[in-house]
């Protein structure tokens, strides 16, 4: 991806040699993965979104109330913990939280599925050595496909910022784990999915160091 003038006019910058790196076939195949597995992960969150409307009923309040004589419920949301959110029913409203989990999984899965398949084509551009387009040479058709992935981006984040706090709110205790259905599991997969996606540029940041810092002369 680079020639022979950039690597002259970079030879002492600092980004270079990392650019360098992502665009091996190695790392270009990694990044490869990571999209194949976000749209597998969107597959099962697709399998769940059918199967939530089949499950049982959930818990009835006396299941899910929020302590009980020998064990008090561990406390993950701050309302609770505080005493602010003072439960009229005596409980965690179960169905509610189903019904919103359902709809995360269901605003996530519309965003992440055009973001995974753009990066993914763009990826594999890369990896086939396919040269970018500059801005000059983009067409509207290219440009609308990277005003798609810059929205299907932000959709992603924000959604995930939001599922965050709709799984938080189940209260995990001795009769309850939070982790009892598969769409539970599925909507904290997209949680940690998210945090690794996020701290991801620190490790690129050390390895960036790393390769520069190695490799000087």
């Amino acid at each position: 991806m680079y020639n022979d003038d950039d690597e002259k006019k970079n030879e002492f910058g600092f980004s270079v040699k990392l650019q360098r790196f992502m665009n091996t076939p190695g790392a270009l195949f990694v990044q490869i993965l990571w999209q194949f597995g976000m749209l597998i992960l969107c597959g099962f969150s697709i399998w769940q979104i059918v199967r939530i409307n089949t499950l049982d009923p959930p818990p009835n309040q006396p299941f899910m109330k929020l302590s009980y004589p020998d064990q008090s419920a561990k406390f993950r949301h701050g309302a609770v913990q505080k005493g602010l959110l003072t439960s009229h029913l005596n409980g965690i409203d179960a169905a509610s939280q189903r019904r919103d989990m359902r709809v995360f999984l269901i605003v996530i899965v519309a965003f992440a599925v055009p973001f995974a398949l753009l990066n993914l084509g763009k990826t594999i551009r890369l990896y086939n050595k396919v040269p970018p387009k500059t801005s000059d040479e983009k067409t509207n058709i290219d440009k609308c496909r990277d005003f798609i992935l810059g929205i299907a981006g932000l959709g992603v984040f924000v959604t995930w910022i939001v599922g965050q706090v709709i799984y938080f709110h189940c209260i995990p205790s001795k009769y309850y784990n939070c982790l009892q259905y598969n769409f539970e599991i599925v909507t904290l997969t997209w949680i940690i999915w998210g945090y690794v996606s996020m701290f991801a540029p620190i490790g690129f940041m050390i390895l960036h160091a790393v390769i520069y810092f190695g490799t000087r002369k």
